[in-house]
């Protein structure tokens, strides 16, 4: 896990080029994660830093819908 918001229940993961080893390990962790409520996002490393606008655009998008399932 690279970043909680615990408030937001959102967690944001940086997946470098080790993951394709622990892939199902990290499956089985967000299958927990996401039924304890969190949501979880993503983003390979060549994301974060060559397609920086998308990820910025995916968080924000999903931190409004949050807040508009809580009005």
């Amino acid at each position: 896990m690279d970043f909680c918001a615990d408030g937001l229940k959102l967690i944001i993961e940086a997946d470098g080029g080790y993951h394709d080893e622990i892939e199902e390990k990290d499956h089985f962790r967000d299958n927990i994660l996401e039924g304890m409520g969190y949501k979880l996002l993503h983003f390979t490393n060549h994301q974060i830093l060559k397609e920086s606008e998308f990820v910025i655009l995916t968080i924000k998008t999903t931190i409004k819908g949050f807040k508009s399932q809580n009005v």
